[in-house]
C-alpha cells in the first residue's frame, strides 16, 4: 500500500510539474507574443511618424505658390503650412524656406532663434510692444535686446474649406 501510494504521489507531481512546465510555455508564448505585437506597434509608429514627416516636407512648385490666397499668421501658428515668401537669414543671404515649402516646427525654432540672437531674418513681421517692424532687429533698437516677447509673423498658405474634407491648405485640392 504504502508503494502504491508513493508512487501516486509520483504521479501526481509529475502531473504537476507538466501542467507548471505546460503554465511556462504558454507564460513564454504570450510573452513572445507580446514581444512581437509591440514591435509592431514599433513598426507602425515608424511608419506613420516617416508618412508625417514626408508630409510636412512636401512642397508645392514655386510657380503655383506664387499664385496661392495667402496670410499672415503668428509663426508658431505656421507649423505644417505652407509659406508665402521666401525665408532668410542674413548674412548669408540663403533661403531657409521658399514659397510653397511647409513649415517644421525645427524651421520655427530656428527663425525664432535666430531672431532673438539679433540675426537680421527676411520674409517675418514683428511686433512688439504694438510696434511694428522688419525682420531686421536693428529696426527695434528702442525695444533693446528683448527679443523674447515679440510676436514674430510670416505669410502662409490660407486654409479653405471643402464640404466633403474640412479644413485644409488650398494648394491640397488643386489637381494637375
Amino acid at each position: 500500500e504504502k508503494g502504491q501510494e508513493k508512487e501516486q504521489e509520483k504521479g501526481q507531481e509529475k502531473e504537476q510539474e507538466k501542467g507548471q512546465e505546460k503554465e511556462q510555455e504558454k507564460g513564454q508564448e504570450k510573452e513572445q507574443e507580446k514581444g512581437q505585437e509591440k514591435e509592431q506597434e514599433k513598426g507602425q509608429e515608424k511608419e506613420q511618424e516617416k508618412e508625417q514627416n514626408k508630409k510636412q516636407t512636401e512642397s508645392i512648385p514655386l510657380a503655383r505658390a506664387w499664385d496661392m490666397p495667402w496670410e499672415e499668421i503668428p509663426l508658431e501658428e505656421s507649423v505644417g503650412r505652407y509659406v508665402g515668401e521666401f525665408i532668410s537669414l542674413y548674412p548669408p543671404g540663403t533661403p531657409l524656406l521658399v514659397p510653397g515649402e511647409r513649415m517644421t516646427t525645427e524651421l520655427c525654432r530656428r527663425i525664432r532663434s535666430a531672431w532673438e540672437q539679433g540675426l537680421t531674418v527676411q520674409g517675418i513681421r514683428v511686433q512688439e510692444g504694438g510696434l511694428c517692424a522688419g525682420g531686421n532687429p536693428e529696426n527695434n533698437a528702442d525695444s533693446g535686446s528683448s527679443h523674447g516677447t515679440a510676436e514674430i509673423y510670416v505669410n502662409a498658405m490660407r486654409m479653405v474649406v471643402d464640404r466633403g474634407k474640412g479644413r485644409q491648405h488650398s494648394a491640397d485640392l488643386l489637381t494637375d
